[in-house]
């Protein structure tokens, strides 16, 4: 239903480009602080933003939650670290609460009708339960499985079909047969 929605590019999946888009915006983010020029900080925060909208418009759970999580703790460190200003640090103490109040605003309403009304992230994140993703549990159990058959050398690049084969779950059959 969102995938029409969700902005992909020419990587094809917009998981992919979340991801790329979560590297740039760390990658602009620090730059922005090494910055001495004004010029400089504003090409750098103009890419930064571009790349926060890339990150919404892809929709991509996965991104948006170690993005989000990233902020989160980044903030506690400002907020606890010694060598900031008691204005950064405040700032930050103020950042930190609209960000877990927001987040917390959301869950508790996510089953509102009007909630269904918003951007597809806010929506996609509304939807993340372990009940939801039980296949892809699953499939980090199987590669789990295949880190314990070979711990130290692995099964090599590209090989994740050689450990699923092998640590292959009957449940995928019985949730095959129940979706059709």
């Amino acid at each position: 239903k969102d995938k029409a929605t969700r902005m992909s590019a020419t990587l094809g999946n917009p998981d992919f480009l979340g991801v790329y888009a979560l590297v740039h915006i760390f990658l602009a983010g620090f730059l922005f602080y090494f910055q001495k020029t004004k010029i400089g900080k504003i090409f750098t925060a103009l890419f930064l933003l571009f790349n926060l909208n890339v990150l919404f418009l892809t929709g991509t759970r996965g991104a948006f939650v170690g993005f989000s999580a990233s902020i989160i703790f980044g903030l506690i460190y400002f907020i606890f670290s010694k060598q900031f200003k008691k204005r950064v640090r405040i700032l930050s103490l103020i950042l930190f609460f609209i960000v877990v109040g927001s987040s917390s605003f959301i869950y508790f309403n996510k089953n509102e009708q009007w909630m269904k009304k918003t951007p597809v992230i806010i929506r996609r994140l509304m939807s993340i339960s372990l009940k939801s993703n039980k296949s892809r549990l699953m499939s980090w159990q199987i590669g789990l499985q295949g880190f314990e058959q070979r711990p130290i050398l692995g099964y090599g690049w590209e090989n994740y079909d050689i450990v699923f084969n092998k640590n292959y779950n009957p449940w995928y059959l019985s949730k095959r047969s129940e979706e059709r």
